[in-house]
């Protein structure tokens, strides 16, 4: 079976920052923005995060889909 791993920017609020979250049909995981990188990275970061966490291995290949959120899948 194979999943994809979805990120989405959230832009900050009163009381947190900007961040992103890396989902996928079994969870999520949701990691700061960090400034020091461009837009693409970050969601790039976010989904290797949720990666690690989850021991998937291979190599991830990246893109956008319709509502401008990263789509990110694992070739091994």
């Amino acid at each position: 079976m194979f999943q994809a791993i979805t990120t989405r920017y959230f832009g900050p609020t009163h009381t947190r920052g900007s961040r992103i979250k890396a989902y996928y049909q079994g969870g999520s995981l949701t990691v700061p923005y960090d400034y020091a990188l461009n837009a693409d990275n970050n969601h790039r970061a976010a989904a290797i995060a949720l990666q690690v966490k989850l021991g998937w291995r291979g190599d991830m290949h990246s893109g956008r889909d319709h509502n401008s959120d990263g789509v990110h899948v694992f070739a091994s």
